[in-house]
């Protein structure tokens, strides 16, 4: 197909690339690590990445979710959101060791939980 002059290859050549949203969004988790401290936050602890990605891909395995959101804490730390019906289910990672889970719907908390075990994770959105 010609466009302007312009040679356009057709739909049926080359070999487009494939993406996924569960691969995006681990990738973009991956992304963390290269971002440097500034004044307004710090590096990204490697451990949280892993930590997230182990979630995010059991999340995926157990229930077929993708996060809504992926972003990098001020502390280093990695957050996670889903969104499940009119709930806002997160999961934070922080670097001094902590792991929370929280549900909220409207202005409802209807879960906030500690969570040490990351088999765990999946399981907290039973019930959402």
């Amino acid at each position: 197909m010609n466009y302007n002059e312009t040679e356009m290859p057709s739909q049926s050549e080359g070999n487009p690339v494939k993406t996924d949203p569960l691969s995006e969004s681990i990738e973009l988790i991956r992304s963390f690590a290269l971002l440097e401290e500034d004044e307004d936050s710090m590096p990204v602890a490697q451990r949280e990445i892993e930590r997230a990605i182990t979630i995010v891909e059991a999340v995926y395995a157990k229930l077929r979710l993708v996060p809504f959101f992926v972003v990098a804490t001020r502390s280093g730390g990695v957050g996670v959101e889903y969104r499940i019906g009119g709930t806002e289910a997160y999961y934070h990672f922080d670097p001094f060791g902590d792991m929370d889970f929280s549900a909220i719907k409207g202005v409802e908390l209807l879960k906030h939980i500690f969570f040490t075990n990351l088999d765990e994770a999946p399981k907290l959105l039973d019930g959402i």
